[in-house]
């Protein structure tokens, strides 16, 4: 059972950042599960609850099986399909609480569902929700054909309060941060 954990805290050095921004709700919505080191993470940092979207049914079996403690006793929860189209589903079942989001969601390589992501989380109720983008170079760098801009206006329509900061990873400076 992953929990709080100083050795797992070790291993994600690179996001010890994480905790600044558990939310009330202490709940972390990330998109793009991979192998699962996001879920690790949030979970080793004090996150009470991670929900995860991958749309590799391999990646998600793997994950199924890593985190299967975790999912029996309702710390993870994981998601199969598109993030831009499961996302509306699972924020319904969350109506009011104030989340953090871990946005890395890929398909296909070169493609981001970033734009239906952030549309989804524009229908939820609440908007001071905090958005962490990871990779943002690739979008100031339009590697997904989608420029920081779009990004930024998409971020700006579902809070223009929003206020930006950035976090390192091992990639360096990698990770933005939308925050009200």
């Amino acid at each position: 059972m992953i929990e709080l954990n100083k050795d797992l805290q070790k291993k994600h050095h690179h996001r010890k950042w994480l905790p600044k921004y558990i939310t009330e709700s202490g709940i972390l919505i990330e998109t793009g599960t991979h192998t699962g080191e996001g879920v690790e993470a949030g979970l080793a940092f004090g996150y009470k609850k991670v929900i995860s979207i991958e749309s590799n049914e391999k990646f998600y079996t793997e994950a199924k099986m890593r985190f299967y403690e975790e999912i029996g006793c309702g710390k993870v929860e994981l998601h199969l399909g598109e993030s831009g189209k499961l996302l509306p589903i699972i924020l319904s079942g969350l109506h009011g609480k104030r989340l953090t989001f871990f946005i890395d969601a890929h398909i296909g390589g070169a493609r981001s569902p970033i734009l239906e992501e952030l549309d989804a989380i524009k229908g939820h109720s609440s908007k001071d929700h905090i958005i962490m983008i990871d990779d943002y170079s690739d979008y100031v760098n339009k590697y997904y054909r989608i420029s920081i801009r779009q990004v930024i206006e998409k971020l700006y329509e579902l809070n223009s309060d929003y206020k930006f900061g950035f976090e390192e990873t091992s990639k360096g400076l990698n990770v933005m941060i939308a925050i009200v």
